[in-house]
């Protein structure tokens, strides 16, 4: 049930954002959020949140990502779940379409070590 609601209020939100009125985007996107968090879809009503600041400014991919993760960095303030967001947005503004130099060792630390980041800084802001 919570997959098919976040399904089908992303669709909401496309066909609303080709709607010309900036009412009725907004109205369907509060609605689908309140619909997600009348129905307990987990994280459901940030998602929606960050899925449509995305969508509104898909034009401009700069402006898009910069706002897309303070979106996913106020959703943050509600769950660690979001806590990556922002990282993640940041690293696909930046690529460049083209496969870099591997480095064994970077391959093989990196995700360890961004797990160790996330576990510290959830013991220090969760104590």
């Amino acid at each position: 049930l919570g997959d098919s609601c976040l399904l089908f209020s992303g669709v909401r939100i496309i066909l609303a954002h080709t709607a010309s009125h900036i009412l009725i985007r907004v109205a369907v996107t509060v609605s689908a959020i309140l619909w997600c968090s009348m129905l307990s879809v987990k994280y459901g009503g940030c998602l929606i949140f960050v899925f449509a600041v995305m969508w509104m400014l898909r034009k401009n991919p700069s402006v898009r990502n910069i706002a897309g993760a303070s979106a996913a960095l106020v959703c943050s303030l509600s769950s660690m779940f979001f806590m990556a967001s922002p990282m993640g947005v940041m690293t696909i503004h930046f690529y460049n379409g083209e496969q870099g130099e591997q480095n064994r060792a970077v391959n093989y630390l990196a995700y360890p070590v961004l797990l160790l980041a996330v576990w510290a800084a959830g013991a220090i802001f969760l104590g």
